[in-house]
């Protein structure tokens, strides 16, 4: 946070990828939502979730 002057860090994941919830929720990400049908996939439009971090709430 420090080094790039960053207040929020995001990530947008597949709601499947139970590894990639697993990460962001062990190092204090929050799930903001689930943005639906977000991400254009082989099969049409996908759900995505999306999570933050922010600078005050970084340990």
């Amino acid at each position: 946070f420090q080094e790039m002057n960053l207040n929020r860090i995001e990530a947008i994941i597949d709601p499947a990828n139970t590894s990639s919830v697993q990460l962001l929720e062990n190092v204090d990400f929050v799930r903001e939502g689930l943005l639906r049908e977000y991400d254009l996939g082989q099969n049409g439009f996908d759900d995505v979730f999306i999570y933050s971090i922010l600078k005050r709430d970084f340990k």
